[in-house]
């Protein structure tokens, strides 16, 4: 090696550079913990934070642009935020109007029902004996457990809630006087299709607007969506515990459940009306179906004006969860620049982004 090959200073390791087009000014700083210290000084100095931190700052900073501009706000969640305690915080929104449309899993809609009626347990920890919980009748989500009971209850109130809408049954006056639910039985006159030989044909968002109806429990995502007018959108409604219920059903061959009116209502929302023409945001929280739901029906209208994804997919497997939302940019779902996506787990991320998009005072 020569000695002018030699590097003597951080000059020289550095190398030779060219003329300087950036022009970075915000100092990476955390908060300062001296003193007096709210949640509000928390969430403002995430925004120098580094690296996810301040995506959790720009995820507060891209919903308050879709509130301040009136944007129509999708919300997207799967099922085992529901499961979790973030179906508080989306009941908060739903309750006080924050989004406009919802999109979630079967695991969603059902188990949303079901925390109305029994709890769903903390484990303790995501190791447990399995073989042995399953003998003890608890099904294990993550660090969470939901006993066989609650599935049972949930039995109960699907069989009053087909019988009511599908055969107009008044039989369960008692059973519904007992837990405060709501009778449908009036509006199986308005439902039945004398052409398709008085057969109940429903979508999936009018179902779930009737359980929101039926459950009457103000601790419920759907009653909020219901008393709101909230649409709820869940393609695969039947891929869990309510598929189940209606495969048992005795007379499921009166019902019929139109997936493909739900989908053309799901891709003509972002349109709105002349009267309401607005910008279009979504918030999704968990990828797969839901992320899906979305972007593809603001594909239709020339893609997403907002967006915050939050979750964990990578894009290197080719997974539409992983997707990133440049990938999504090339396909006309989210427009060109726009939105901000967290890598991180929801539970964590989500309440901190809740709280400073839709709760916190910036004065």
């Amino acid at each position: 090696m020569k000695e002018n090959d030699i590097k003597h200073s951080a000059a020289d390791l550095s190398g030779k550079t060219k003329e300087d087009v950036f022009n970075f000014e915000k100092e990476v700083k955390g908060p300062d913990f001296d003193g007096c210290f709210t949640i509000e000084m928390l969430i403002k100095g995430y925004e120098n934070m580094g690296i996810q931190g301040s995506c959790i700052y720009s995820a507060i900073k891209e919903i308050r642009e879709m509130r301040k501009n009136n944007a129509r706000i999708f919300l997207g969640f799967t099922s085992n935020m529901i499961s979790c305690g973030i179906r508080e915080i989306i009941m908060y929104l739903a309750k006080n109007k924050h989004v406009d449309v919802m999109c979630t899993t079967a695991g969603g809609i059902e188990e949303d029902i079901i925390k109305c009626m029994a709890p769903t347990y903390l484990a303790s920890g995501f190791v447990q004996n399995d073989g042995l919980l399953r003998e003890c009748g608890w099904n294990r989500i993550g660090n969470m457990v939901i006993n066989n009971e609650n599935y049972f209850l949930f039995e109960d109130f699907m069989r009053s809630f087909l019988d009511e809408l599908v055969l107009g049954s008044n039989k369960y006056d008692e059973y519904n006087k007992k837990f405060n639910y709501i009778n449908l039985s009036s509006e199986h006159s308005k439902l039945k299709n004398e052409e398709n030989g008085n057969k109940i044909i429903l979508t999936p968002s009018k179902l779930i607007y009737f359980l929101g109806k039926k459950i009457n429990n103000q601790s419920s995502v759907l009653y909020w969506a219901y008393k709101n007018g909230i649409i709820v959108y869940s393609h695969a409604i039947v891929d869990g515990s309510f598929g189940d219920m209606v495969s048992f059903y005795n007379h499921r061959e009166k019902l019929v459940i139109d997936i493909s009116e739900d989908i053309k209502c799901l891709n003509w929302e972002p349109f709105g009306n002349e009267e309401t023409k607005r910008k279009n945001g979504a918030i999704i929280l968990g990828g797969g179906l839901i992320k899906h739901m979305i972007l593809n029906a603001n594909l239709f209208n020339n893609g997403l004006d907002y967006c915050v994804l939050i979750n964990n997919g990578v894009e290197y497997e080719a997974s539409d969860a992983g997707a990133a939302l440049s990938e999504g940019m090339s396909w006309g779902k989210v427009k060109n620049g726009k939105g901000i996506k967290v890598y991180g787990e929801a539970s964590i991320i989500f309440p901190l982004v809740a709280y400073g998009g839709f709760k916190m005072s910036w004065n």
